[in-house]
């Protein structure tokens, strides 16, 4: 009996890390683009969900290096150098003003499938060193945790949407 119990946590972790871990470069272009797409919404949707746009469509970049000179703490900088996607979700300026020229963008690790940084238009965003996605959404992503929707109101004065006494 108990070695059955053993076994059969055993296959649970393994399950659960693999869940969590996707070498991106194994997969095919489909594959890895419904990977990034499906898991850069979810993240949108539990932090941001506000900047979620279905009527546009995500932009996927081609893998980028990671090259950051201000990697300020060991999880970064052992990133240097690592390739990475950002999935970035648009939104109509003719209808809204951000402070960022995009309504969310993500940023996903190649080597492992690990979501390192949710940015959202406001200039707001939440980054996945410390902890990772997995186990923040395990722990339960609560209210405070979610980015809150606002636009830009310089841009929107600028653009001549608003007046002077409403900025």
């Amino acid at each position: 009996m108990m070695r059955t119990f053993i076994i059969f946590v055993s296959l649970f972790i393994c399950i659960e890390i693999s869940a969590q871990q996707t070498d991106l470069r194994l997969l095919s272009k489909q594959e890895r683009n419904e990977y990034l797409l499906n898991l850069a919404t979810e993240i949108v949707l539990n932090y941001g969900p506000d900047f979620y746009r279905p009527e546009l469509p995500p932009k996927i970049s081609g893998a980028k290096t990671y090259r950051e000179l201000d990697a300020n703490n060991d999880g970064l900088r052992k990133r240097l150098g690592q390739r990475y996607y950002l999935v970035t979700f648009s939104y109509d300026k003719k209808k809204e003003l951000l402070h960022e020229d995009f309504a969310a963008r993500i940023r996903i690790w190649e080597n492992d499938g690990e979501p390192s940084l949710a940015e959202f238009g406001t200039g707001v965003g939440r980054h996945f060193f410390l902890k990772s996605y997995w186990q923040l959404k395990k722990e339960g992503i609560k209210p405070e945790d979610k980015v809150k929707y606002s636009q830009s109101k310089l841009k929107l004065y600028m653009a001549g949407r608003i007046k002077e006494d409403e900025l």
